[in-house]
């Protein structure tokens, strides 16, 4: 009867799989092989940086770790326009609070009620960035 030979080195690695968890932020589920703990020790930013924001909505960042926010130009490139996607929760709450913070008229912002985009008039993505980020996005 032939033995089966254990060779441990030639096992598969484990799979690093990453979770959405409640409070939005992307954390990592490590299994218990010690040189990939190493790795996700040096990896953890510091708890002041890991609290979200507390705010009635969120935005989404996409697969790119960049923000949501887009350049439109329409009619031939007459018409420019400014959008934000991946928007979850209060969307009047925040088209309410860019619009104070970027100083915008009431015809000037929009939301789309079928897709919950937000849609600016004029090429404002710097600045909508500027305030996603100081948001804590």
């Amino acid at each position: 009867m032939a033995s089966k030979i254990h060779l441990p080195f030639l096992r598969p690695l484990p799979i690093v799989r990453f979770y959405l968890t409640q409070s939005s932020l992307f954390s990592r589920q490590i299994s218990a092989s010690p040189w990939l703990q190493k790795d996700a020790v040096t990896a953890k930013k510091a708890p002041s940086e890991l609290t979200p924001p507390q705010l009635p909505y969120h935005v989404y960042r996409t697969t790119s770790q960049q923000l949501p926010v887009y350049h439109i130009a329409k009619r031939g490139g007459n018409l420019h326009q400014t959008r934000i996607r991946k928007i979850n929760g209060d969307v009047m709450k925040l088209r309410e609070d860019i619009q104070k913070a970027l100083e915008l008229k009431e015809g000037n912002i929009a939301i789309n009620p079928t897709t919950g985009h937000i849609t600016i008039k004029g090429h404002l993505r710097n600045d909508v960035m500027k305030f996603l980020e100081k948001s804590g996005f």
